[in-house]
């Protein structure tokens, strides 16, 4: 019998650990999601004058991804700002996909160029029945993570009624960045501003419905 708890008790530290790792990405994801609304602002009301060179430029040296180095959202250069926001997109996708899906180290299709996150092996998350699956797509009414969560009156499952989980609110968020990423790639027509819809979308999404 001793032997038996032991086995389990390796095991489940195992699990621990490995889940540990999807964890960590997932509230990764949650930060590249806020570095996407913070480029989408800056894109849609732009600051006055470049603030590089009038602040000490910063570099991050334990930085593992070319991101966390990047501060094109500090110039007046719009092209640069687009820019950031797509890398971003492109950078929260694929985490979202390794959180679901899982990634070894061999896996080409889920690499991100972070070196810290393509060094990881993340569990699978979404199997069939689980908890997980639940959550990420079947539909849902309203999420409740803090007592009077039901009672706001500005998120968007109260503005659309229900919505496939989670998996539909993180498709909505990266719909509305290229929604903007497209209108704002040419500077000359008009930009998206802070009352368009896909701006206020993204920002609700963050601020209630995707909160953790």
């Amino acid at each position: 019998m001793p032997l038996v708890f032991t086995i389990l008790s390796i095991v489940a530290s195992m699990l621990v650990i490995d889940y540990n790792e999807a964890i960590f990405i997932c509230g990764y994801r949650s930060v590249i999601m806020g570095l996407c609304q913070l480029c989408v602002i800056v894109i849609v009301n732009p600051p006055a004058q470049n603030l590089i060179g009038v602040y000490p430029n910063f570099k991050v040296d334990i930085s593992t991804n070319p991101i966390w180095n990047d501060i094109s959202h500090f110039t007046t250069h719009h092209e640069l700002r687009v820019q950031m926001l797509e890398k971003a997109v492109d950078f929260v996708t694929v985490l979202n996909q390794i959180v679901l899906y899982g990634t070894s180290k061999n896996d080409p299709e889920t690499l991100t160029g972070d070196s810290q996150i393509d060094d990881l092996t993340s569990p699978r998350t979404i199997k069939k029945g689980s908890q997980t699956q639940k959550i990420q797509y079947e539909p849902t009414d309203i999420f409740v993570n803090r007592e009077g969560d039901e009672l706001l009156e500005h998120r968007v499952y109260s503005i659309n009624g229900p919505f496939n989980g989670l998996e539909a609110l993180f498709a909505l968020f990266i719909q509305s960045a290229q929604m903007i990423l497209e209108e704002a790639r040419d500077p000359d027509t008009p930009m998206p501003g802070l009352p368009t819809t896909a701006v206020q979308d993204m920002a609700t999404l963050l601020i209630y419905d995707m909160k953790v």
